[in-house]
């Protein structure tokens, strides 16, 4: 349940980021609609109806000259990094009232938001979609995770049997919805770094406020044994996730996508998954098929202390419990986050402070520490790119054991 917020007592600071009182939600509403040029009466329900509305993770900038100019939503969530669920804030509707824009207020908005992160929220990973990452790098956020699509005619997919035991679901069809919930929740034993828990409200989301959105399942013999996310038209046929518990009924359900109507199929997938379809699979039938690899996620460590710890009995102390090794991590972190700047040793009992004389270490700043917690590139690969110094060749060898690369990939359905 949402906290209840008391209205204040006193004029705020001349700045002043903090979440909005009930009495303010209706202008939150109007700033986000007037920068995104939408009709405050249509966006209305949608706003208040939203499964995650809570004030508590809303963000407003204050001024006494104007009053209410800019605000923000914190989405809650966990992100799978390796074997570690770390705690995760993604950023969302940064919106400024029209006449304040380029004026710095959405920078002032966004570096309260990464405080609120590291203080009452507690999220040390924060994330965001943008097609401004010039603007976003200014606070270090920087491109973590790569979204993988094919685009081809539909022909190209196999038609292969068992898609007539695949039927869509109905949002309203509850025993058909639960099964595809527990069937993501084994999914997500296989699926990279990047993936995202989906709760209720995640659900809620997919099902009632993604346009076209549609859900099919595919249940032969027994319980359902796979499902697949896709929005259509008469022209393409969009695949956000598919997943199979076996080769049978990822086949049924590739037979069942072959069968609809439209012209070209866009497939988004992580990388190796695109691999083994695409090009082992499918093979020569795809010969007119196009591929693309594009940024998609921006990351921002908010609390480095925390996402090592956060990750450290999934992720590293299995690595180095036989050893006993260790390596500090410095990072260089702006006046935002300035605890970052600390340095800290990985040990294989927990996350201890570290000094800058320690044997191994590695040095670099937050947007590439970013990348390497997500495993966007390993330590080696930061180092031949000039964004990470190791003290010696042992500390750059136990880096690339405790941040390998991992192909981060974040699913459609799971954009916020």
């Amino acid at each position: 349940m949402p906290r209840r917020i008391r209205e204040p007592n006193t004029k705020p600071n001349p700045w002043q980021v903090r979440a909005p009182f009930p009495s303010e939600a209706e202008r939150v509403l109007q700033i986000l609609c007037a920068a995104f040029r939408l009709r405050v009466d249509a966006a209305r329900p949608i706003f208040s109806n939203d499964p995650f509305y809570d004030l508590s993770h809303k963000r407003v900038l204050t001024s006494t000259a104007h009053g209410l100019v800019a605000s923000l939503t914190i989405v809650p969530a966990r992100i799978r990094v390796g074997a570690a669920w770390i705690p995760f804030g993604g950023i969302a509707g940064v919106a400024t009232q029209p006449e304040h824009q380029r004026q710095g207020y959405a920078g002032e908005l966004l570096q309260g938001a990464l405080r609120a992160l590291t203080g009452e929220l507690r999220y040390p990973l924060s994330g965001l979609f943008t097609d401004l990452p010039s603007y976003y790098r200014r606070f270090g956020w920087e491109y973590a995770t790569q979204n993988c699509v094919v685009t081809s005619a539909l022909a190209a997919l196999p038609k292969y049997a068992g898609g007539e035991y695949v039927r869509i679901a109905a949002p309203h069809d509850l025993p058909a919805q639960k099964q595809i919930e527990t069937l993501h929740a084994a999914a997500l034993e296989k699926r990279p770094t990047g993936a995202f828990e989906r709760d209720a409200r995640r659900w809620a989301v997919i099902r009632h406020f993604l346009p076209g959105c549609k859900i099919a399942l595919y249940q032969q013999d027994g319980p359902a044994a796979g499902y697949v996310i896709f929005e259509e038209s008469q022209e393409i046929l969009r695949v956000q996730e598919l997943y199979g518990q076996d080769r049978r009924a990822e086949r049924a359900l590739i037979g069942f996508l072959a069968s609809r109507r439209a012209q070209r199929v866009e497939w988004s997938a992580p990388f190796p998954e695109i691999t083994r379809l695409w090009i082992h699979e499918f093979g020569a039938a795809c010969e007119s098929s196009s591929f693309s690899v594009n940024p998609d996620m921006m990351i921002r460590v908010a609390d480095v202390a925390a996402a090592l710890c956060a990750a450290h009995a999934a992720n590293f102390a299995p690595l180095l419990a036989a050893s006993g090794q260790t390596l500090t991590v410095m990072v260089n972190d702006d006046s935002i986050c300035p605890n970052n700047r600390n340095p800290l040793r990985i040990t294989p009992d927990g996350i201890e402070p570290g000094a800058p004389d320690d044997a191994d270490h590695i040095t670099l700043g937050i947007a590439a520490f970013g990348q390497l917690f997500l495993g966007l590139h390993d330590a080696s690969t930061m180092e031949a790119l000039g964004r990470l110094t190791a003290s010696r060749p042992a500390a750059l060898a136990a880096a690339d054991l405790l941040f390998p690369a991992r192909d981060p990939f974040v699913a459609q359905p799971d954009r916020f």
